[in-house]
């Protein structure tokens, strides 16, 4: 009887080994079989992944000469990589199992600070000093900046700067751990260029320091928890600012720009969740609530003066709000001195002399962590137009050039990763070769406008 039982036993062991493998294999295959037929057939709805990613794989047709040539090979492989079944559930449970465990963000421009506060990258480096240009750059700049808003003062036209808040300024005290450090001895574009625009009497508009000293009697968040930018209150602080400067400067009734009915919505719009959206998560972050307004722009018998913007995505709002209709005459946006809006066309196809010919306020506004590149390179292009002769002479000029020239250049990880091999080759000093490859690209530049 025991022995009859053992023999059993033995049996539905192996049974059961049998249906675990069985059970194994079936998973193997489906594993393998089931996001293959996602990709081609895509029956089940998968969610689209936020961010702009420039190099997306195209895939490639089979003939004898991709196939001979192992180009096919290649580019399949990579189309395969990027695009199969079920890719985006893959990345997010990833995203979020490093962001849960470790606090970690997968996407390269967005930092993860204390209680699930985000930061954009740039903020952070700015906030450090990481992109320091340098005292005698950003001294060279400011006079420049001078003798060009003297140069357009008497043609009766109002050039000023606006910077617009860091949040890594402004929540410092929720940055991540290695950035919470002490500022003695830490040099930034923004303390540097703040002080020279009260020294050289450069029109500005200090809005970082401003919404620090706000931050302790605010009635509303003026960031979001887990967005980089502004919330639409921190955005009618800025409107409300702008317009009221506009009207000293140019003693005219502009518009009435006012708001009603602030709502608090614990669910974000728009972008103010926009660096949240960016680590593609499997489950929402908590954050407070955020204020949404109506708002109201009263341009009856008021005057609208001809404008215009060169800036950066923090007067989207603005925008959004019909301003550039309704509190200007048809204002210019030059979104970071490269796209106009609303049209869209390249402002190199533009000509300079005929856009600022009617303007009566030309305003740049740079975010904080943005001085390193002060103007956009609209600054330059006025250089040129009014100074054509001293722009391949100016030492300080080119030195200014060269060094916004060398941060964005440090973004670029395939140029750096080549730099450094042909540093290594030629042997010599890696920050020497790039900044002779970025002086020599500068030079050539200049010399063919």
């Amino acid at each position: 009887m025991i022995l009859q039982e053992t023999k059993v036993c033995i049996v539905n062991r192996m049974k059961f080994k049998q249906d675990i493998s069985k059970v194994l294999f079936c998973s193997i295959l489906v594993l393998l079989f089931v996001p293959m037929i996602q990709e081609e057939y895509h029956w089940v709805k998968v969610g689209k992944l936020d961010g702009y990613d420039p190099h997306v794989p195209q895939d490639s047709a089979l003939t004898a000469s991709t196939w001979l040539t192992g180009t096919y090979q290649v580019a399949k492989e990579q189309y395969r990589e990027r695009f199969f079944g079920f890719r985006n559930w893959a990345i997010r449970i990833n995203n979020q199992a490093k962001y849960s465990l470790y606090r970690r963000s997968e996407a390269d421009n967005i930092v993860v600070g204390k209680n699930n506060y985000l930061y954009g990258v740039d903020y952070v480096e700015a906030y450090m000093g990481n992109d320091f240009v340098g005292e005698d750059v950003i001294e060279a700049k400011l006079q420049r900046f001078k003798e060009l808003q003297d140069t357009l003062s008497e043609l009766g036209k109002h050039l000023f700067i606006i910077v617009t808040p860091n949040k890594a300024d402004y929540f410092a005290e929720y940055l991540p751990n290695e950035n919470q450090t002490s500022r003695v001895g830490i040099k930034t574009n923004y303390d540097y260029y703040v002080k020279g625009f009260k020294t050289h009497g450069i029109n500005h508009i200090d809005m970082n320091q401003w919404f620090l000293d706000l931050k302790p009697t605010a009635q509303y968040p003026l960031f979001p928890q887990t967005g980089i930018h502004l919330t639409d209150y921190g955005s009618i602080l800025f409107t409300d600012t702008l317009i009221g400067y506009v009207e000293r400067v140019l003693d005219k009734d502009l518009p009435d720009f006012s708001w009603s009915d602030m709502k608090l919505s614990g669910e974000a719009r728009d972008a103010d969740n926009d660096a949240e959206r960016a680590l593609n998560l499997l489950f929402k972050l908590p954050y407070y609530d955020l204020p949404y307004p109506s708002i109201h722009i009263d341009d009856t018998n008021k005057y609208k003066p001809k404008s215009l913007t060169i800036g950066d995505s923090f007067y989207w709002t603005f925008v959004h709000w019909k301003g550039l209709i309704k509190v200007f005459d048809n204002g210019d946006f030059w979104y970071y001195n490269r796209e106009v809006h609303p049209t869209r066309q390249a402002v190199s196809s533009l000509n300079l002399e005929e856009e600022i010919k009617d303007k009566e306020v030309i305003f740049i506004i740079n975010s904080a962590f943005n001085l390193w590149r002060l103007g956009f390179g609209f600054d330059l292009d006025l250089y040129k137009h009014f100074f054509p002769k001293k722009v391949l002479e100016d030492k300080a000029l080119l030195e200014i050039l060269i060094q916004e020239r060398m941060i964005t250049a440090r973004k670029d990880k395939k140029w750096m990763a080549l730099l450094e091999e042909r540093a290594t080759n030629a042997g010599v000093p890696f920050e020497k070769m790039l900044y002779d490859n970025v002086a020599y690209v500068i030079k050539q530049k200049l010399q063919k406008q």
